[in-house]
């Protein structure tokens, strides 16, 4: 997951891009997975979604 979030191009990436779409479909923040699919693509190439993997992870080890 880390190479992908870190752009890692392959079948990791297209897996994680649509799992992702679907995820944005169920919280309405895409109206389809070919909506949502750049959307999350975005966020991998920015950086923003391994910046919240990080927090997630310095969360996860604070609260034992």
């Amino acid at each position: 997951l880390r190479a992908v979030l870190s752009g890692e191009r392959g079948p990791l990436r297209d897996f994680t891009l649509i799992n992702a779409a679907a995820a944005l479909v169920a919280g309405d923040l895409a109206s389809d997975l070919k909506e949502g699919v750049p959307i999350a693509a975005k966020s991998i190439d920015s950086g923003a979604a391994l910046e919240k993997l990080d927090a997630f992870v310095r969360v996860s080890n604070e609260t034992g």
